[in-house]
């Protein structure tokens, strides 16, 4: 295992009991799902996107799936096929 996934794993892991872990993911973390609940209400707005779906809930699970494929990237875990098959499942979820 890397040393990013494993620094990664240990702040996520610690988030909830030591305060500066905590304020570094929500802030940097916070900032990610703002930014996609952004994109996912502008898109609610145009019809793009279901305005069933809770945007707050869809940025959330868009940021892990953002933070997921730089993980695997960093990793070269996952092949073309893979990366295309995870985004295109995630996507679909915006329908």
């Amino acid at each position: 295992m890397s040393s990013r996934i494993l620094d990664f794993l240990i702040k996520f892991l610690s988030w909830q009991k030591d305060p500066e872990i905590a304020q570094y993911f929500d802030g940097e973390l916070g900032r990610v799902v703002k930014r996609f609940e952004i994109a996912v209400i502008r898109s609610q707005r145009k019809g793009e996107i279901s305005n069933n779906k809770n945007s707050y809930s869809l940025s959330c699970f868009l940021a892990g799936v953002y933070y997921g494929l730089q993980v695997f990237e960093d990793e070269k875990i996952l092949n073309q096929n893979a990366l295309k098959t995870v985004i295109t499942n995630a996507l679909s979820d915006l329908d």
